[in-house]
């Protein structure tokens, strides 16, 4: 197993290049399932930088990364269900279609089902 660093700090070790791409803290509009477009387009471009990070790092070190995991981060302030399931299916079809060296992985997405989101994804 390769122990790989959290996303947003992936590092490309050839061109010294250790920046942060992850989302501001507090832009809770931003992921997969954003009901917001604009926000939900970022999130999908933040994915194709980690794409593009990934496939250089296995293409000069093949199987470096196995895997990457994927985080709807959904809004439980969104109330419709249906738009957010809708903006995270276009987003998953999308991401998925690249030609990935790696593995996608889905980790569950926050519940729902209360005025509290289980991990709290949105700040």
């Amino acid at each position: 197993m390769v122990n790989a660093p959290y996303p947003s700090r992936l590092a490309d070790c050839r061109h010294g290049n250790y920046g942060n791409h992850a989302p501001p803290r507090g832009n809770g509009g931003f992921g997969l399932a954003s009901s917001d477009e604009e926000q939900r387009k970022a999130c999908v471009a933040y994915y194709r930088h980690l794409y593009q990070k990934i496939n250089a790092i296995n293409a000069a070190n093949a199987g470096k990364i196995v895997a990457l995991e994927l985080h709807a981060a959904p809004c439980a302030s969104n109330p419709n269900v249906a738009q957010a399931t809708d903006a995270f299916a276009r987003s998953l079809k999308e991401v998925a279609s690249w030609d990935w060296s790696c593995s996608l992985v889905l980790e569950h997405c926050d519940a729902m089902t209360g005025p509290r989101r289980a991990k709290d994804f949105c700040l």
